[in-house]
């Protein structure tokens, strides 16, 4: 505090002609020795009491108590109960007053300036108040009001001036306490500027996407990271580092690159332009959340440790003080779950001790050495050269320093020796979590921690990720996951609009369950059928083989091979017949057709009077004609074909759910805590707008004498129904004047007449089906062209704070208490007694 005549005061002689400069002087110096000794020597803010309750609703008493203002006055106050208020205004004695003749209370005067916007003001009345313009206060009016102390130190006139008499009687100095009724925001805006905290308030961190948005791509995601990061709290961090260099100058000989506190906006904005469009744009919020966090923990551990007022600032409450709500229930409500709210709105006692030992100091140090550390040391190692990581840690209430080190600071074995100074003071910084501690420790619970006890963590921190492709980063945490054991789920999202044309059945790699025991049901039967078909007619080979022989012979033994060749083209599960679904259909219309001309064939001979030689051919060929029409049967495609619509139907619905922006849609609260906490769902998000591409069929095989002579014959058979697949369906054009979309068109069409040329009929409709499809192409949109994400890797991840979701069948086991067995009157059936208890069903 500052003392105005500290260094001299007036001696009075015998005889000396006094002034009332002379007396005021030593009356300022008295009356400012008694504050500064208040202030310097004891401390300020209230010292006890002056509790506010409501004994009744609308009614408000203020307790006993003694307080200082910063200024030094000393604030004594009896109880007493309001249960009026009145419109008034603060005096002008007190906002204005004429101090020409007086300068020397300019040194109080001076801190007068921000009560000038209380100059309307509601004063508390109590019950016996003749005020005529008193109003009662009512429960409604005292929601979100706060009271305060005004120490009104009114400089006051006496010259009164009479008809005959206009005497000069001087001036006085009054003071008067008075409890004002005022708004939150005024309190907020004008009188709550450090009063708590001599360094500021803590800096609040807004949350991704809220208001909430639709995202659906990665520049959505990216967008949504700029406007964050480009946000209010960069220029608040700026403000909050500049003033806490002026509060620690004293310690910028100590603290490396102390000077970063006042170039911290530059920092801010060069890194954030510098690495926005870069795939790990999620770890630049990062950053400013930790530069926020690591101002937070300074004001937090300066004001629980290292709080002094060797230099007690004389603006923070010169003449007046808070109590608190005039609603005493939220008061306490606030004080219980909001300790810093309410202790904002109530002036702390701040006493005078010498509260910051060594150790205490030592610990803000690091902190500000911190602090400016990773304000310059930002750097996201190179991507695909970090393997995947899963660190325990801890999420929530804690401070930064008790977090684990992200791995996107350089020199983390210096960072470490301050990241956590509490762990510094003893020698145990070397204990400390980070992605890359193998840096600065040799122990091996803290390079590898997964393998001890996790009990003390609720977090898991994932890195290494990032810029990596999200098959490999899927497997490498699956991996760690199930070797570790560890309780959270990891699935992958797709940040982009889902569209059914690039998706594709053949290459979904999931769970069929039901579909998976249908495919059983169905394939054995046809297996069977077949199976039994082929074997009847292997046995009866030599009778019925002239049934067979048309126009040539060998027909019969080309039938039974491409019966077995179809019975073992089948695949076992049915995650492997989907790729071969195409061939399936087409192998079996062709069984299908060439069983229909031979029965066709055979039922013609029967009409025509069957075999003159061997009247028993008639049955045999009417066995043949069975056995056909069972193969024809069978060999019908709608169950397969109901199989196949379903699956591509659940995988679009799958592909669907697994797109970001349906995903956000379906389960709320995503967040981004750079992991998961247990038992919760971690999210890598990437991007991929590419068609997914077919598999080769695997009927383009080199062909066998077997394969050639079946072609030949099917190509006389179906020949019609190969000469369609010969000609290339050309692809629509996006416009006429689509140059690129002609020259592909051209040479699709030289591809497929290449293949109808060189390929037997056989191979060509397949081949030419999969060059269609393998080189179906989009036009890309205007923001697809502007995109420069990369396809595959993963650029963002989220979590949720619960186990989500299994898109698997469920099946419901109902376990119940068998009843028991009667044995008596058992059906036997016998003749000699046969009668109506032989049909007992017990």
């Amino acid at each position: 505090m500052k003392s105005n005549f500290s260094t001299k005061y007036p001696v009075f002689e015998a005889d000396q002609v006094l002034s009332q400069k002379h007396l005021n002087n030593i009356t300022s110096y008295l009356e400012e020795q008694d504050r500064v000794t208040r202030v310097g020597a004891i401390g300020i803010g209230i010292v006890c009491g002056m509790k506010i309750s409501n004994p009744r609703d609308a009614i408000i008493q203020i307790g006993c108590g003694t307080a200082i203002t910063s200024l030094g006055y000393q604030i004594q106050w009896e109880q007493q109960q309001f249960t009026h208020y009145w419109e008034d205004e603060l005096s002008q004695n007190f906002l204005q007053p004429n101090l020409s003749q007086e300068p020397y209370l300019n040194a109080i005067y001076q801190y007068v300036t921000p009560y000038a916007s209380l100059k309307n003001c509601r004063e508390l009345l109590p019950e016996t108040s003749d005020i005529p313009t008193k109003v009662q206060l009512t429960e409604a009016f005292l929601q979100n009001k706060i009271v305060l102390l005004l120490l009104e130190a009114s400089l006051i006139d006496q010259k009164n001036c009479l008809t005959t008499n206009c005497d000069d009687k001087g001036k006085r100095m009054e003071f008067k306490v008075r409890p004002l009724l005022l708004d939150i925001e005024e309190v907020e805006t004008i009188l709550l500027n450090q009063i708590l905290h001599p360094i500021g308030k803590p800096i609040s961190i807004p949350r991704l996407n809220v208001p909430k948005k639709n995202l659906k791509t990665g520049a959505d995601i990216r967008t949504a990271y700029s406007d964050l990061s480009e946000g209010t709290m960069q220029k608040e961090i700026a403000a909050k580092s500049k003033y806490l260099a002026q509060c620690f100058k004293s310690l910028s000989a100590q603290v490396t690159d102390f000077e970063a506190l006042l170039e911290v906006a530059e920092i801010m904005e060069k890194t954030v332009e510098e690495n926005s469009r870069r795939l790990h744009f999620q770890y630049v919020w990062d950053w400013l959340r930790d530069l926020a966090s690591a101002y937070n923990e300074i004001l937090h551990y300066y004001t629980l440790h290292c709080r002094t007022l060797c230099c007690a600032n004389e603006a923070l409450f010169p003449f007046h003080i808070l109590l608190g709500y005039a609603d005493s229930a939220k008061g306490k409500a606030i004080t219980i779950s909001k300790p810093i709210t309410s202790q904002r709105v109530r002036t702390p006692w701040i006493p005078v001790a010498e509260r910051c030992s060594s150790n205490e100091m030592q610990v803000l140090t690091a902190l500000l050495k911190r602090f400016t550390y990773i304000i310059k040391h930002f750097e996201v190692p190179e991507y695909a050269k970090t393997p995947v990581r899963i660190i325990p840690g801890l999420f929530g209430k804690y401070q930064l320093s008790e977090k684990n080190i992200p791995y996107y600071y350089a020199d983390v074995d210096k960072l470490v020796n301050y990241w956590n100074p509490q762990k510094s003071l003893v020698g145990l910084q070397d204990t400390q979590l980070s992605y890359f501690a193998s840096q600065y420790t040799d122990s091996d619970e803290v390079k590898n921690p997964l393998h001890y006890d996790l009990e003390a963590y609720n977090y898991f921190r994932i890195e290494g990720h990032i810029g990596n492709n999200y098959q490999e980063v899927l497997k490498s945490i699956l991996d760690q996951q199930q070797n570790f054991q560890l309780p959270f789920k990891v699935i992958a999202l797709n940040a982009t609009e889902f569209l059914k044309n690039r998706s594709n059945v053949t290459n979904a790699n999931i769970v069929w369950t039901d579909l998976e025991l249908d495919y059983d049901l169905v394939r054995r039967d046809y297996e069977n059928i077949i199976g039994k078909s082929k074997s009847w007619l292997i046995k009866n080979k030599e009778r019925i083989e002239p049934f067979f022989e048309i126009k040539r012979k060998n027909e019969l033994n080309l039938y039974i091979q491409l019966l077995e060749l179809a019975r073992k083209s089948m695949e076992e599960n049915f995650v492997d017949f989907l790729p071969i679904y195409d061939e399936f259909i087409e192998t079996y219309e062709r069984i299908e057709d060439i069983s229909s001309f031979h029965r066709e064939h055979i039922f013609s001979l029967l009409q025509r009077g069957g075999s003159k030689n061997d009247p028993s051919d008639n049955f045999l060929m009417e066995d043949v004609i069975d056995h056909l029409d069972a193969v024809i049967t069978v060999c019908q495609k709608g169950e397969f074909r109901a199989l196949y619509q379903a699956a591509v139907e659940k995988w679009q619905k799958v592909q669907l759910n697994m797109t970001l922006s349906e995903y956000a849609k379906k389960h709320p609260g995503m967040e981004h805590i750079a992991g998961v906490t247990k038992g919760g769902t971690f999210i890598i998000v990437y991007q991929d707008r590419r068609k997914v591409k077919p598999k080769r069929p695997t009927n383009i095989i080199a062909s066998n004498d077997f394969v050639a002579s079946a072609n030949t014959a099917m190509a006389g058979l179906a020949s019609e129904t190969f000469a369609a697949a010969a000609q290339p369906a050309k692809k629509a054009k996006i416009a006429p004047s689509d140059t690129c979309d002609d020259k592909m068109n051209e040479l699709l069409s030289s591809m497929g007449s290449f293949v109808s040329n060189y390929f037997s009929a056989e191979h060509a409709k397949p081949l030419i089906a999969y060059m269609l499809d393998y080189t179906k192409f989009e036009r890309p949109t205007e923001d697809e062209l502007a995109d420069t994400i990369p396809s595959q890797l993963v650029i963002a991840d989220f979590y949720l704070p619960y186990i989500c979701c299994s898109e698997g069948d469920s099946v419901t086991i109902q376990i119940v208490n068998p009843k028991p067995q009667d044995n008596g009157n058992l059906a036997d059936f016998s003749a000699e007694d046969f009668n109506e208890s032989d049909f007992n069903t017990k």
